[in-house]
């Protein structure tokens, strides 16, 4: 969570992420993250694996949705 902190507040590039490797209590340190940043070039990939609240705080976020193209042992953002 520590490099994911980090990659939103000093880098400019594009990060993406994969849901699956996060807890349900960092889906939601991720939304507020976000709305702190207030980046918005960022992907991830549900991995369906969010809960319903989430997905529409995403959505309302206007976060881009990705797929995860690796297997789900070792998706990495």
């Amino acid at each position: 969570m520590d490099v994911l902190r980090e990659k939103l507040n000093y880098n400019s590039n594009n990060v993406s992420l994969c849901m699956k490797q996060f807890t349900k209590q960092e889906h939601y340190e991720i939304i507020r993250l976000l709305l702190a940043t207030g980046r918005r070039d960022i992907s991830i990939c549900k991995h369906d694996c969010v809960n319903d609240y989430v997905d529409k705080l995403l959505t309302d976020l206007n976060v881009k949705s990705s797929e995860c193209l690796k297997s789900t042992n070792d998706a990495q953002f």
